[in-house]
């Protein structure tokens, strides 16, 4: 590792960091004084888009290892919360704040673990296009993740009476399921078009032992968003059981990549 590759997402991460903590400390503010937060956060990601496009396009093609795929991700989801805040500043203010405070460790500590060039695979033109579409359906459901832990918590703390600090700054819950249901749904084209995009090119290389488990949890991950959002849609569910039953389906997503990668990369 150079010192410019411990650097950079070491600023990448302060910055973040510290744009999390002026939005839960100028939660308050005038909207002048608060601007420093919107500078902040767009300097922190012009960093990490340029950071993240160094390692996810490679000489060699494109790099499917763990860290490059986080770093596309996370910068999806920090382009969408800032998207939000831009146009609701008070209603994205919490997922703001928590989406800042997790992607600015993940990216300082996980440059000290990634090893460069280990799953670097030639960027062709069905292999990119399913890649993009995966990256953008881990990332929308992702943020929709977030909302989910968010709403547990919101809810919780409603029954418990709690009051504090981050609690103001949520908005009301209907407001906040609604984004959730929203993100699921996006998500969940986006899946399907991955899904599909993946059957298509490569229907040849499922029936490999890590292929085969990968389509097996992403599968399961599709019927149950699609599973939520059908009693949502019909039947008009929402509370905690569509939210805990989105996070599953988001920890069986993670795992058809993110657990199988680190697997692969323990046994080999």
């Amino acid at each position: 590792m150079t010192f410019a590759d411990f650097v950079v997402p070491l600023l990448i991460g302060i910055s973040y960091l510290t744009a999390a903590v002026l939005v839960f400390g100028l939660r308050g503010s005038k909207r002048g004084l608060y601007s420093v937060v919107y500078v902040l956060g767009i300097l922190a990601t012009v960093l990490h888009a340029g950071y993240a496009y160094s390692r996810f396009w490679v000489p060699g093609g494109i790099d499917f290892a763990i860290y490059p795929i986080l770093l596309v991700v996370t910068l999806c989801i920090a382009l969408i919360v800032q998207v939000e805040h831009v146009y609701q500043p008070n209603r994205a203010k919490p997922i703001l704040f928590v989406s800042y405070v997790v992607i600015g460790p993940v990216i300082a500590i996980g440059a000290l673990f990634h090893q460069e060039g280990t799953h670097i695979t030639s960027a062709l033109p069905n292999l990119t296009v399913h890649a993009l579409s995966s990256l953008a359906a881990y990332s929308i459901l992702a943020y929709a993740a977030c909302h989910a832990i968010l709403l547990i918590y919101l809810d919780y703390a409603l029954r418990a009476n709690a009051t504090n600090a981050f609690l103001s700054m949520f908005p009301p819950l209907e407001s906040a399921e609604k984004i959730l249901f929203n993100a699921i749904w996006v998500g969940l084209l986006l899946l399907t078009g991955a899904n599909v995009s993946g059957l298509v090119f490569f229907w040849g290389e499922l029936f490999s032992e890590i292929s085969h488990l990968h389509m097996i949890f992403t599968m399961i991950a599709w019927v149950l968003y699609a599973f939520v959002m059908f009693g949502h849609t019909k039947f008009g569910w929402r509370g905690n059981f569509t939210t805990r039953l989105s996070l599953i389906a988001f920890a069986f997503l993670l795992a058809g990549y993110f657990g199988l990668r680190f697997i692969l990369r323990l046994t080999t």
